[in-house]
């Protein structure tokens, strides 16, 4: 039994990890901490794609000529990461709270959409952007207020204070006997200095750590917060078909980058020898030290890279948003079965985590589409 504690002990980690991102997710969303303007973009998987192999090329690199000078990289690298998300999250604990009520009523013969924007907590919002979505057989005339210029269906409300309600009047036409359905969306802006200041401190310690001990522990304690924030940020910035084709590509690329290139076994090496924050960690014994380790055949730890928690977490966590709790358990569950088969096979030497952990999740998804 003692050789399944470390894979079982880093499959704690991971969901972990993925609760923490289905946990914040609904607050980033309402926040509008999207990365992409437009989630149906094509574009945005390439350019994601190309910084993640720009990024790894830098580092091979670096590491090929001055290997100390990764580390450094790597630190500033997780400190600006980690002080964008701790914010995040931060700032979902301090952020106000905005609500919607949608009544549709007849007026002389026209369709009028009544929508109200309630902020249920104490503190101001500026700049609210109330958004919905028409039904086909829905055709917009005016609304009240004034739309914002070149959109019929956009809103930006100046201030609503904290008990306030604005209300939005839409009059339109519609075709046939049957009311269409809107649906209505509200992002704002909101400075929290609360935010940015606990997750600049956070950041400051965290950086502090990982530069003067940079145990298993202590990289794993913050590696679990940032995967499960940066899975949040990606699974509410882009649409489930961009999602599904990201994790496909990122797949294959982690299996040629392992099997073929072998970049990605080099990367981890690079990452174990130098103590670097790049990977998740669960000792197999209790005498185990990440400072004193060194990349060898026979390994005294699991290893599992960021990206492998990262990556099917996006999938996951739009799951949750889409479907729930039923979404969530799913893809976790067939996450966890292509985590089991990747360590049934992890002992005849490095694998790519991401064709059985993506594939797993894809699988479940699927699955969940189509009952």
């Amino acid at each position: 039994m003692k050789k399944f504690g470390a894979p079982a002990g880093m499959a704690v980690l991971f969901v972990v990890s993925q609760l923490i991102a289905i946990f914040v997710a609904p607050s980033f969303k309402e926040a509008g901490f999207e990365t992409f303007e437009n989630p149906n973009d094509p574009l945005n998987i390439v350019y994601i794609f190309f910084i993640i192999l720009i990024f790894t090329l830098i580092i091979l690199l670096i590491a090929k000529y001055r290997k100390n000078l990764v580390k450094y990289i790597i630190l500033l690298f997780f400190f600006l990461t980690a002080f964008t998300i701790f914010q995040a999250f931060f700032y979902s604990v301090d952020s106000p709270s905005l609500t919607i009520e949608e009544k549709v009523d007849f007026q002389g013969g026209k369709l009028i959409y009544t929508i109200w924007v309630n902020n249920t907590g104490n503190k101001p919002v500026k700049n609210v952007v109330v958004s919905t979505l028409y039904h086909e057989n829905f055709t917009f005339i005016s609304s009240q207020p004034a739309n914002d210029t070149g959109f019929n269906n956009r809103w930006t409300l100046t201030e609503i204070r904290g008990g306030e309600s604005k209300v939005i009047y839409i009059k339109g036409e519609r075709k046939g006997n049957n009311v269409p359905p809107i649906e209505t969306d509200v992002s704002f802006a909101y400075e929290s200095t609360f935010a940015i200041l606990s997750a600049f401190i956070i950041s400051v310690v965290m950086l502090f750590l990982l530069v003067k001990y940079p145990e298993w522990y202590v990289i794993d304690t913050f590696g679990i917060f940032l995967a499960g924030g940066i899975s949040a940020i990606f699974a509410i910035s882009l649409s489930i078909e961009l999602i599904l084709l990201f994790l496909i590509a990122l797949a294959i690329y982690d299996a040629v980058s392992v099997y073929k290139t072998k970049h990605m076994v080099k990367l981890a090496e690079t990452a174990v020898s130098s103590h670097l924050p790049l990977l998740m960690i669960f000792p197999k014994k209790a005498s185990y030290s990440y400072l004193r380790d060194k990349w060898r055949d026979e390994r005294d730890a699991v290893y599992m890279g960021l990206g492998d928690v990262v990556i099917p977490g996006i999938l996951i966590t739009a799951s949750y948003l889409e479907y729930g709790l039923t979404g969530f358990i799913l893809t976790l569950l067939g996450a966890l079965i292509g985590y089991i088969l990747l360590m049934t096979l992890i002992s005849k030497g490095p694998q790519p985590g991401l064709p059985y952990l993506n594939g797993g999740v894809i699988v479940a998804y699927v699955i969940l589409h189509f009952l």
